[in-house]
């Protein structure tokens, strides 16, 4: 494993603020007993402990970057697309009320009095049923809008933007569906990853305390858990206590 993907993960908004700090530490005691394998390497038990417990953080890591394809830069398109969509969608309205307006139609003009802002906040299905209603006119009255500025590319135009955001508001849907399975799945993994370094680590690295103290100090300086600066853990979320460091 790569450190730097490693820290990348840290990050990771799905995962919990004890989450990413317990992993912050998995990190530090892969990398510290990975540049001392020529002092524990000949006791047989640290080392298949330390084998078992790099499978088990790739498998953690391979999760959470999962996690990560799946959210990275999916909110930001779909946001885009609305945003788009929303700016066309009240250029066309706004044209609709002007036309509607321009011969004293008030009922048909008070039915898309949409301002951007209306369009762009709101549940995504709301903002979409707002611009198809604004579409819907738009082609009924098409006709008596080239005047206007709006042309039958423009109204082409809208309908492209609708049904791309809607894509967007499938795929996040979707998106969020996959991430919450993955997300059930990290505290046992998290466990799993835990318990080889409480119940193994922990207890065998007593054995280097006199004949490699730099590598024992360290560990112990590593196995010190802190909270990654700006995250909280959740008040809902089980944890287990932390073992006490073995003096």
């Amino acid at each position: 494993m790569k450190l730097t993907e490693l820290w990348a993960l840290l990050a990771y908004q799905l995962m919990t603020g004890r989450q990413r700090a317990k992993l912050a530490m998995f990190v530090g005691v892969d990398s510290l007993c990975s540049q001392y394998r020529h002092v524990w390497g000949q006791l047989p038990a640290f080392r298949f402990a330390f084998e078992r417990f790099q499978i088990e953080l790739a498998a953690l890591t391979k999760l959470a970057q999962a996690q990560r394809r799946h959210t990275d830069g999916a909110a930001q398109r779909k946001a885009q697309s609305r945003l788009e969509l929303c700016e066309l969608a009240f250029e066309v309205g706004a044209a609709i009320r002007a036309s509607a307006l321009a011969v004293g139609d008030k009922k048909a003009a008070s039915k898309l009095v949409f301002s951007l802002t209306q369009l762009r906040i709101g549940k995504d299905a709301l903002c979409i049923e707002r611009c198809r209603q604004i579409r819907t006119s738009a082609k009924s009255h098409q006709s008596q809008l080239e005047s206007f500025g709006v042309s039958e590319q423009k109204i082409n135009d809208l309908s492209i933007a609708l049904e791309r955001f809607a894509a967007k508001v499938v795929e996040t849907h979707s998106l969020r569906a996959a991430n919450k399975k993955i997300t059930g799945q990290l505290p046992t993994l998290f466990k799993t990853v835990e318990e080889i370094v409480y119940d193994q680590l922990d207890n065998l690295i007593p054995q280097f305390r006199t004949t490699a103290s730099r590598f024992y100090n360290q560990y112990q300086e590593i196995r010190v858990m802190t909270a990654v600066q700006g995250s909280q853990s959740t008040a809902s979320e089980p944890e287990p206590e932390e073992p006490p460091l073995l003096d």
